[in-house]
Protein backbone atom coordinates (compact mmCIF):
# COMPACT_ATOMS: atom_id res chain seq x y z
CA UNK A 1 0.00 0.00 0.00
CA UNK A 2 2.98 1.99 0.13
CA UNK A 3 3.16 3.13 3.91
CA UNK A 4 3.58 1.39 6.90
CA UNK A 5 0.28 -0.48 8.32
CA UNK A 6 -0.10 0.06 12.25
CA UNK A 7 -0.93 -3.31 13.91
CA UNK A 8 -4.33 -2.74 13.82
CA UNK A 9 -4.47 -2.30 10.07
CA UNK A 10 -2.59 -5.70 9.42
CA UNK A 11 -4.78 -7.64 12.03
CA UNK A 12 -7.79 -6.10 10.13
CA UNK A 13 -6.16 -7.24 6.70
CA UNK A 14 -5.53 -10.80 7.58
CA UNK A 15 -8.54 -11.34 9.63
CA UNK A 16 -10.89 -10.44 6.68
CA UNK A 17 -8.76 -12.66 4.18
CA UNK A 18 -7.68 -15.38 6.05
CA UNK A 19 -9.52 -17.40 8.81
CA UNK A 20 -7.83 -18.68 12.19
CA UNK A 21 -5.08 -15.79 12.32
CA UNK A 22 -6.42 -13.77 14.85
CA UNK A 23 -6.27 -15.22 18.31
CA UNK A 24 -7.50 -12.76 21.16
CA UNK A 25 -5.89 -9.41 19.57
CA UNK A 26 -2.77 -11.12 18.44
CA UNK A 27 -1.78 -12.00 14.64
CA UNK A 28 -1.10 -15.71 14.55
CA UNK A 29 0.59 -15.76 10.94
CA UNK A 30 1.90 -19.72 11.19
CA UNK A 31 -1.59 -21.00 11.61
CA UNK A 32 -4.01 -18.91 9.70
CA UNK A 33 -5.98 -20.52 6.55
CA UNK A 34 -6.02 -18.29 3.54
CA UNK A 35 -9.45 -16.85 1.99
CA UNK A 36 -12.65 -17.60 4.49
CA UNK A 37 -13.71 -20.49 5.82
CA UNK A 38 -16.95 -21.57 7.84
CA UNK A 39 -15.19 -20.54 11.38
CA UNK A 40 -14.63 -17.08 10.27
CA UNK A 41 -17.93 -16.46 10.07
CA UNK A 42 -19.62 -18.84 12.13
CA UNK A 43 -18.38 -19.68 15.72
CA UNK A 44 -18.31 -23.56 16.84
CA UNK A 45 -18.56 -24.56 13.06
CA UNK A 46 -15.49 -27.08 13.15
CA UNK A 47 -16.94 -28.97 16.48
CA UNK A 48 -20.35 -28.62 14.51
CA UNK A 49 -18.27 -30.25 11.31
CA UNK A 50 -16.83 -32.65 13.60
CA UNK A 51 -20.19 -33.71 15.03
CA UNK A 52 -21.78 -33.97 11.40
CA UNK A 53 -19.67 -36.47 10.50
CA UNK A 54 -20.43 -38.60 13.01
CA UNK A 55 -24.24 -38.06 12.29
CA UNK A 56 -24.82 -35.73 15.13
CA UNK A 57 -26.51 -32.13 13.72
CA UNK A 58 -27.44 -31.06 17.02
CA UNK A 59 -24.54 -28.59 17.64
CA UNK A 60 -25.54 -26.21 14.98
CA UNK A 61 -23.66 -22.75 15.21
CA UNK A 62 -25.90 -19.37 15.84
CA UNK A 63 -28.06 -18.94 13.18
CA UNK A 64 -27.96 -15.68 11.18
CA UNK A 65 -31.95 -15.59 10.77
CA UNK A 66 -32.15 -14.89 14.41
CA UNK A 67 -30.70 -11.64 13.72
CA UNK A 68 -32.28 -8.26 13.12
CA UNK A 69 -31.19 -5.92 10.23
CA UNK A 70 -28.93 -4.02 12.86
CA UNK A 71 -26.88 -7.15 14.01
CA UNK A 72 -26.52 -8.24 10.30
CA UNK A 73 -25.03 -5.20 9.43
CA UNK A 74 -22.57 -5.15 11.97
CA UNK A 75 -21.25 -8.27 11.94
CA UNK A 76 -21.01 -8.20 7.85
CA UNK A 77 -18.98 -4.77 9.21
CA UNK A 78 -16.77 -6.61 10.89
CA UNK A 79 -14.44 -6.77 7.24
CA UNK A 80 -16.75 -4.51 5.22
CA UNK A 81 -17.11 -2.09 8.04
CA UNK A 82 -19.77 -0.68 9.78
CA UNK A 83 -21.37 2.74 10.11
CA UNK A 84 -19.82 3.10 13.93
CA UNK A 85 -16.58 2.10 12.46
CA UNK A 86 -16.38 4.56 9.68
CA UNK A 87 -17.87 7.36 12.02
CA UNK A 88 -15.43 6.64 14.45
CA UNK A 89 -12.12 6.88 12.63
CA UNK A 90 -13.32 10.09 10.88
CA UNK A 91 -12.79 8.27 7.25
CA UNK A 92 -13.70 10.58 4.66
CA UNK A 93 -13.75 11.09 0.71
CA UNK A 94 -14.66 8.79 -2.10
CA UNK A 95 -12.63 5.50 -1.25
CA UNK A 96 -15.60 5.34 1.86
CA UNK A 97 -18.16 3.87 -1.36
CA UNK A 98 -16.11 0.55 -0.24
CA UNK A 99 -17.76 -0.01 3.58
CA UNK A 100 -21.25 -1.40 2.29
CA UNK A 101 -23.05 -1.29 5.95
CA UNK A 102 -22.21 2.30 6.56
CA UNK A 103 -23.50 3.38 2.98
CA UNK A 104 -26.57 1.10 3.36
CA UNK A 105 -27.04 2.43 7.25
CA UNK A 106 -26.89 6.10 5.47
CA UNK A 107 -30.13 5.46 3.05
CA UNK A 108 -33.32 6.87 4.50
CA UNK A 109 -35.09 3.34 4.10
CA UNK A 110 -32.70 1.63 6.08
CA UNK A 111 -34.69 0.32 9.45
CA UNK A 112 -32.99 -1.80 11.97
CA UNK A 113 -35.81 -4.18 12.31
CA UNK A 114 -36.94 -4.52 8.63
CA UNK A 115 -35.07 -8.06 7.24
CA UNK A 116 -36.24 -7.04 3.50
CA UNK A 117 -33.30 -4.23 3.60
CA UNK A 118 -30.74 -6.35 5.51
CA UNK A 119 -27.77 -7.29 3.85
CA UNK A 120 -28.69 -11.20 3.94
CA UNK A 121 -31.79 -10.12 1.57
CA UNK A 122 -29.94 -9.50 -1.09
CA UNK A 123 -26.99 -11.77 -0.81
CA UNK A 124 -25.94 -15.33 0.17
CA UNK A 125 -22.75 -15.53 1.38
CA UNK A 126 -22.51 -19.31 0.39
CA UNK A 127 -22.47 -17.98 -3.51
CA UNK A 128 -20.65 -15.87 -5.01
CA UNK A 129 -22.24 -12.57 -5.57
CA UNK A 130 -24.53 -11.82 -8.54
CA UNK A 131 -23.85 -9.10 -11.27
CA UNK A 132 -26.46 -9.20 -13.43
CA UNK A 133 -28.90 -6.08 -11.83
CA UNK A 134 -32.23 -7.48 -13.12
CA UNK A 135 -31.67 -10.14 -10.20
CA UNK A 136 -31.95 -7.80 -7.25
CA UNK A 137 -35.04 -5.66 -8.98
CA UNK A 138 -37.23 -8.09 -6.93
CA UNK A 139 -35.60 -7.13 -3.37
CA UNK A 140 -36.76 -3.42 -4.41
CA UNK A 141 -39.69 -4.35 -5.31
CA UNK A 142 -40.21 -5.98 -1.77
CA UNK A 143 -40.26 -2.14 -0.36
CA UNK A 144 -41.43 -0.72 -2.97
CA UNK A 145 -43.83 -2.80 -4.93
CA UNK A 146 -47.57 -2.32 -5.69
CA UNK A 147 -48.71 -5.01 -3.52
CA UNK A 148 -49.37 -4.77 0.34
CA UNK A 149 -46.26 -6.95 1.93
CA UNK A 150 -47.46 -10.21 3.53
CA UNK A 151 -47.29 -10.22 7.50
CA UNK A 152 -43.90 -11.87 9.41
CA UNK A 153 -46.08 -13.80 11.69
CA UNK A 154 -50.18 -14.46 11.47
CA UNK A 155 -50.47 -11.96 14.75
CA UNK A 156 -48.05 -9.30 13.38
CA UNK A 157 -49.19 -5.94 10.79
CA UNK A 158 -48.31 -6.02 7.42
CA UNK A 159 -44.86 -4.85 6.89
CA UNK A 160 -45.06 -1.04 5.19
CA UNK A 161 -44.64 -0.36 1.56
CA UNK A 162 -43.29 2.50 0.21
CA UNK A 163 -43.92 4.75 -2.77
CA UNK A 164 -42.76 2.68 -6.00
CA UNK A 165 -40.58 4.48 -8.43
CA UNK A 166 -42.24 6.58 -11.04
CA UNK A 167 -39.16 6.06 -13.84
CA UNK A 168 -38.67 2.10 -13.58
CA UNK A 169 -39.74 -1.41 -12.00
CA UNK A 170 -36.16 -2.72 -13.42
CA UNK A 171 -32.54 -1.95 -12.99
CA UNK A 172 -33.21 -0.73 -9.78
CA UNK A 173 -29.70 -0.17 -8.89
CA UNK A 174 -28.98 1.56 -11.52
CA UNK A 175 -30.23 4.70 -10.09
CA UNK A 176 -30.53 4.25 -6.86
CA UNK A 177 -27.10 2.61 -5.90
CA UNK A 178 -25.08 3.34 -8.75
CA UNK A 179 -21.40 1.80 -9.37
CA UNK A 180 -18.58 4.12 -8.71
CA UNK A 181 -15.29 3.90 -10.27
CA UNK A 182 -12.97 5.36 -7.35
CA UNK A 183 -10.18 7.62 -8.48
CA UNK A 184 -6.59 5.88 -9.18
CA UNK A 185 -8.22 2.44 -8.18
CA UNK A 186 -9.19 1.19 -11.82
CA UNK A 187 -12.28 -0.57 -9.78
CA UNK A 188 -15.52 0.22 -9.35
CA UNK A 189 -17.85 -0.33 -6.38
CA UNK A 190 -21.34 -0.12 -5.60
CA UNK A 191 -23.04 2.11 -3.66
CA UNK A 192 -24.46 1.40 -1.02
CA UNK A 193 -26.35 4.62 -0.21
CA UNK A 194 -29.94 3.99 -1.90
CA UNK A 195 -30.92 6.99 -3.29
CA UNK A 196 -32.22 8.76 -6.07
CA UNK A 197 -28.93 9.42 -7.60
CA UNK A 198 -29.43 9.11 -10.83
CA UNK A 199 -26.58 9.73 -13.57
CA UNK A 200 -25.65 13.10 -13.01
CA UNK A 201 -24.06 12.50 -9.13
CA UNK A 202 -22.16 9.46 -8.92
CA UNK A 203 -19.42 10.66 -6.72
CA UNK A 204 -20.26 9.88 -2.74
CA UNK A 205 -20.08 12.70 -0.41
CA UNK A 206 -20.55 12.42 3.50
CA UNK A 207 -23.75 14.22 2.98
CA UNK A 208 -24.92 12.00 0.31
Amino acid sequence: MGRDLSLWESRSCFDCHATGVVRGKKLVIDQLTPGIECSRCHAGAQPHMADAAQDNFKTLPKSFRRMDTEEISNFCGQCHRTWDTVIRNHWKGPAFVRFQPYRLGNSKCFIGNDKRISCLACHDPHQPARHDQSYYDSKCLACHGTERAPARTSSAPALPMYKPCPVAKSNCSSCHMPKVELPGSHAQFTDYQIRIAGRANLTPTNSA
